[in-house]
């Protein structure tokens, strides 16, 4: 089987909109499964909001078997958490209160930044999976069952994190950046070469799986409320400093033996509620978007479109 890149346009809607779940479409042994790519969005807040939230969703898949769900690790932002910042005691972006979780039974707080489930639960339910995998700091908890669970997907994703390292860090005090997610990840990588045996055995499992990233936008909140990034940095060569940094991330990944990517890339968040009410000075008013933040998110979607054709040109076997 040849794999195939798949760049879809997809209506996603975290935190802003309720989503109805999305389907996705596949290429196997040469043949195109369609599942209906999208996620039709209904906004839930003010006339401030956008109707539709385009998120470009890039997917390279490359699955042995459609008749059992892969594997899945995840990675990323509060987008994708589901607990990970409950188990870190001095985290400070947390989702352990109303009214997180009022959707799920008994109105009970989950970890994830969502009324109920969130982005990371709808894409792998496609996939065949109750729920997103638990976070990795739960799997550790329990070192009796850990080298057994690990192999069936865990999640890194932390709310607040970013693709730079002092992303979250100010803010939050302690969150989880993607590159330690990925240190995260290597020894999840190290543990199962050391059930089979052998790094070709483990590579051949991983093969299977199916990484699933959305992270970049705290990057972009904190640089333009001057919280982390040097101030002397430009626009420019934050962006810069944005798209290297990722796309050593997404190496560091490849190396380790990912190869199936499902990559959420940053919506226009200068329309969030939370630009809105945060950069609402007089230029603006506040039923509009901020277009400084418009355009950084259009900026790294561009480059980031770029740079995974690139990815894929230079490396044939994601």
């Amino acid at each position: 089987m040849t794999p195939s890149s798949l760049l879809v346009c997809s209506h996603i809607a975290i935190d802003v909109y309720k989503f109805s779940r999305p389907n996705f479409s596949f290429y196997k042994e040469g043949k195109l499964i369609e599942l209906d790519l999208w996620l039709n969005s209904r906004c839930l807040m003010a006339r401030s909001c956008i109707p539709h939230l385009l998120v470009f969703l890039s997917l390279t898949v490359s699955l042995a078997a459609a008749t059992e769900p892969p594997t899945v690790y995840i990675f990323g932002d509060s987008t994708l958490d589901v607990g990970t910042n409950n188990l870190i005691p001095e985290s400070e972006a947390r989702a352990d209160v109303l009214f997180n979780g009022i959707d799920f039974p008994y109105s009970e707080s989950t970890g994830r930044f969502s009324n109920g489930l969130n982005a990371a639960d709808e894409i792998v339910m496609l996939m065949g999976l109750k729920r997103s995998p638990p976070p990795f700091l739960r799997l550790v908890q329990n070192p009796s069952t850990f080298k057994k669970n690990i192999p069936k997907g865990a999640n890194f994703a932390s709310g607040g994190s970013g693709i730079l390292n002092t992303t979250g860090q100010y803010n939050y005090k302690r969150v989880i950046s993607l590159e330690e997610q990925i240190q995260q990840f290597s020894t999840v990588r190290s543990n199962i070469t050391n059930m089979t045996g052998s790094d070709a055995q483990t590579d051949a499992i991983l093969l299977k799986a199916f990484f699933l990233i959305s992270i970049g936008s705290n990057d972009m909140f904190e640089y333009l409320l001057n919280l982390t990034v040097p101030p002397s940095m430009s626009t420019p060569e934050f962006n810069i400093a944005l798209v290297s940094t990722y796309e050593n991330h997404l190496k560091s990944l490849y190396k380790l033996g990912a190869r199936t990517f499902g990559i959420i890339i940053v919506p226009p968040i200068g329309c969030t509620p939370f630009a809105q009410a945060v950069f609402s000075i007089p230029i603006y008013h506040n039923d509009s978007c901020y277009d400084p933040a418009q355009q950084l998110a259009q900026t790294f979607y561009s480059e980031a479109q770029t740079l995974l054709e690139q990815l894929s040109s230079q490396v044939h076997d994601i």
